[in-house]
């Protein structure tokens, strides 16, 4: 449990620059003698401080402001509600931070439908406080070291919905989306789902170089999580490599405008490309698929592609008689660029190099999904594309 509250810590400075142990903040603000001088500060300066006491009232009446102008249940007022029960959260006044939550996620859902990422976002916000809620023990610099485990598999659960929200809303700036993936693989690491857990940081890590998400969603913590959560799984050479290539690049840091030097930014051109590298056939691993665990795989796919005969492409194509297709081409789905000029077809080489990490294959394409590590994995999942088929192709 002390190691995953080092992880929850790494995770959650990505997505919020801030750590997770909240310090106490219900002395009442009067009572402080440098409470003039903290009034003055900027909500960021506080909020950096662990000075929650002082930001509430500050979104408390941003709440107001928002309700006299728009209306108690509109969509900006909800918004506001998402940010008065972080707080409240970080305050440990949970049952108000739950009320916050429940209110806002059902009033975005009536006003902006169900699948906005602001709903994502209030999902997301949840999850934290149920993780906060289910620290039960600290050390003595506050770091939580024990955790209650039902509460966090509520947490996980809030993490998953926000997922399964965010990946249909595909937004422009994918901020929220790389924050639940990076939830995502911390729950998945606590609960000892590693392969999973690094396909969900691998993730975000495409995500973050391929979009203009800046701030605290840096590509060093994102490695740095990725590090861990390899290192937990005891695969300690790819590990070692991602903390050499860390040491590499720890001179190109930017200071962060908020905190300053201590939140290195990574440059594009500084980042480091991962080669996967294939160490045994594709024919030898199908001889040993399982098309069961394939189809485990494949729930991966699921929020963007449909499988089964006649349906309609979603936001990737139907992968219905994938197999030996036509690489970037099939009625009724436009293909990226990077897709249609590959020019070959899906056969299982290809779709073992494709699966392995698009990014490389074709780059420029607009899948968001990272790739599958595991070789092993990856037969699997071709060996299930294979059964849907009328008539499956051979086997090589």
């Amino acid at each position: 449990m002390v190691q995953f509250a080092r992880l929850i810590g790494i995770f959650q400075l990505v997505s919020l620059g801030f750590a997770l142990g909240c310090p106490d903040g219900a002395k009442a603000a009067q009572d402080e003698p440098y409470a003039d001088q903290l009034s003055k500060l900027s909500t960021e300066d506080l909020i950096y401080s662990g000075r929650y006491d002082f930001v509430w009232p500050r979104f408390s009446d941003a709440l107001t402001s928002a309700i006299d102008s728009h209306g108690a249940d509109s969509a900006e007022a909800a918004q506001r509600m998402i940010d008065l029960a972080w707080v409240d959260s970080c305050l440990r006044r949970f049952e108000d931070a739950d009320g916050g939550y429940t209110k806002a996620t059902s009033i975005l859902a009536r006003t902006l439908g169900d699948r906005h990422p602001d709903v994502g976002r209030a999902l997301l916000r949840r999850s934290e406080m149920l993780a906060r809620k289910a620290e039960e023990k600290w050390d003595n610099l506050g770091i939580p070291v024990s955790f209650n485990t039902q509460l966090l598999k509520e947490a996980h659960e809030e993490v998953v919905r926000s997922l399964a929200v965010l990946e249909r809303a595909t937004p422009e700036n994918p901020k929220y989306l790389i924050e639940a993936l990076v939830k995502h693989g911390a729950m998945l690491t606590l609960f000892k789902q590693y392969d999973e857990a690094i396909d969900a940081l691998e993730r975000a890590i495409g995500l973050q170089k391929s979009s203009e998400v800046s701030g605290q969603l840096y590509y060093k913590h994102l490695r740095h999580a990725l590090w861990f959560t390899l290192r937990s799984a005891r695969r300690h050479s790819e590990a070692d490599k991602i903390f050499i290539e860390l040491l590499e690049i720890r001179g190109n840091w930017q200071p962060d405008p908020v905190h300053g030097n201590c939140w290195p930014k990574i440059e594009a051109e500084n980042i480091p490309e991962i080669v996967i590298r294939t160490k045994t056939k594709i024919s030898v691993r199908l001889a040993q698929a399982d098309q069961a665990r394939g189809a485990r795989v494949f729930r991966k796919c699921l929020a963007c592609h449909p499988r089964k005969e006649g349906q309609r492409h979603t936001i990737g194509p139907n992968l219905w008689e994938t197999v030996n297709r036509a690489q970037g081409q099939i009625a009724g789905y436009k293909f990226s660029k990077a897709l249609r000029e590959l020019g070959g077809i899906w056969s299982f080489e290809n779709l073992d190099a494709f699966l392995s990490k698009p990014a490389s294959v074709a780059p420029g394409n607009k899948m968001t999904f990272s790739g599958i590590r595991n070789e092993q994995d990856r037969a699997d999942l071709i060996l299930y594309l294979r059964s849907l088929a009328r008539e499956p192709a051979p086997l090589p």
